[in-house]
């Protein structure tokens, strides 16, 4: 956890937020579950306070992180911006903090988001690597020794 910037940390905060909000009916509902279980009511505040900040100062930034996988998002680009948004709005500054701050004090979620973030950051998104992420946060949130295999769904967000 500690190799991820802040902005990183948000980033995959907001992925995993769409991941447990959004693909509900697209997965299936005891997948998206499990994944709630690490979203706890004050992580989707935090989240929702820094995805409502982005879309007023960085709106194009949102809406990439909004519309993956079906456009591509690129991490490294979405974590520039954002780093450099940071530098002069402390508001945003504030609310990535928080975000941070709520996911570094629970491991499990700690977890997740790093999975999310190396995941994004390793390869281009799509609809196959979308389903590989929830996989992986799906068995982590079931804990040692899970091993859930989505099959053939198609995923559209």
């Amino acid at each position: 956890m500690e190799a991820m910037t802040m902005t990183a940390t948000a980033i995959g905060t907001l992925f995993l937020m769409k991941i447990g909000e959004g693909a509900a009916t697209k997965v299936g509902e005891q997948f998206v579950e499990k994944i709630r279980e690490l979203l706890s009511p004050i992580v989707r505040e935090k989240a929702s306070k820094l995805l409502s900040l982005l879309r007023i100062k960085l709106p194009n930034t949102a809406k990439a992180i909004e519309q993956a996988p079906d456009s591509p998002l690129n991490v490294d680009v979405a974590e520039v911006e954002i780093k450099q948004a940071i530098q002069n709005d402390g508001e945003l500054a504030q609310a990535i903090q928080e975000v941070h701050a709520v996911v570094k004090a629970d491991p499990k979620l700690a977890q997740a988001v790093k999975e999310v973030v190396d995941d994004l950051k390793s390869k281009p998104l799509t609809n196959q690597s979308f389903t590989n992420i929830i996989e992986k946060v799906v068995n982590l949130a079931q804990g040692t020794g899970a091993s859930i295999k989505i099959d053939n769904q198609t995923i559209h967000l």
